[in-house]
Parts: structure tokens; sequence; C-alpha cells
């Protein structure tokens, strides 16, 4: 319980964080963030300002919170979070007997950036399922997060390095929450 608490004050204090960061005139695009070992609470390094953005940096704020949330989830091996962050079709793919164990030791976060325009944005916005269920531009934000992870072998397969994922959020609605829908991992 200690730990759901230190990552709901850790949230708490980033999104205070992220805020003061974001009043300017600029938008901000792209945060060093690192993942304290001791507590496994994301902690800012760098804010990076673009004003080329066009994403509203209200909803780059909740991206950026379901992000951490879903990593700060797999650090702890708390399924039940990491789930939430998912949309419900994603959901359909894990379940907690399977895959309760992320088996990360450490991860340290570089970077993470909101695209604009990228392949993997406009190759899901043109798939059959992204039409079927109505989103469009506005609807869908691909993140990218450039991180260092350090896995338990004995646990999971996956090498230690760094490494790069791309996220796809997406929401039904204006005003509703965004949950990843997709991601993309590719190893450095």
């Amino acid at each position: 319980m200690k730990k759901c608490g230190n990552i709901f004050l850790g949230l708490v204090i980033l999104i205070l964080v992220l805020v003061y960061c974001t009043r300017s005139d600029k938008e901000t695009n792209a945060y060093r963030i690192k993942v304290k070992d001791d507590d496994n609470l994301p902690v800012i390094e760098e804010a990076i300002n673009d004003t080329r953005m066009t994403i509203d940096v209200m909803d780059q704020l909740k991206c950026l919170e379901v992000i951490i949330k879903h990593v700060s989830s797999q650090l702890n091996n708390d399924f039940d979070s990491w789930q939430e962050t998912l949309t419900d079709k994603k959901k359909l793919g894990f379940s907690k007997e399977a895959n309760s164990d992320f088996g990360i030791i450490a991860m340290e976060i570089n970077r993470i950036s909101f695209l604009n325009d990228s392949y993997a944005k406009d190759t899901f916005l043109n798939s059959d399922y992204s039409k079927e269920m109505g989103w469009n531009n506005d609807d869908v934000i691909v993140v990218r997060m450039d991180y260092y992870v350090e896995y338990d072998h004995t646990k999971v397969p996956f090498g230690n390095g760094p490494s790069e994922c791309e996220f796809i959020l997406v929401k039904k609605s204006k005003d509703s929450s965004w949950f990843i829908e997709e991601w993309i991992n590719h190893s450095k």
C-alpha cells in the first residue's frame, strides 16, 4: 500500500511540476524524466519547449500522466493499475495470471516526446479499425519514450539496454480520458 501512496504522491508532484513548466507562451512537447530506484517515483529533470507543437498542453499532461502510470505500474508489478491505462480492446490480450510480473529491475526514462506527425499515427488512422471507431487526428496522440531498462532475466527474456517505445493513445470524445491502444517497442 505504501508503494501505491508513493506513486500517487509522485504523480501529483509530477502534474504540479508540469503545470508550472508549461506556464509560458511556448508549448512544451518533450520531458526528460528519471524514475528513482529507491521509491520508483518519476522526477522531471528537464522540459523542452517547442513552439511548433500543435497538441493542446492539457492533452499533453493527461497523456503524460497515463504513460507515467503505465510505467510506474510495471515497475511495481501492479497489474490492475497497469491495465487501467489500456483501452478495453488492448486489455483483452493480457491476464493477471500470465502477465502479473513485468520483470523490470530498473528503468530510466531519458525523454518523452509528443509526435505531431508520424508513420505510426498515419498508419493507425488509416486502419479499418480506427475508421470503424470513428477516430480522427484529434482523438489520437503518439508519444515516444526513450529509456534505459534492466530486466530480471529469471522472469522475462528481454534484453537490457537503451530502448524506444511509441505509444498510441486514443480517446472516445473531446472530454474523455486518454488510454493506450497500442505500443511499438524498438531496441536501440
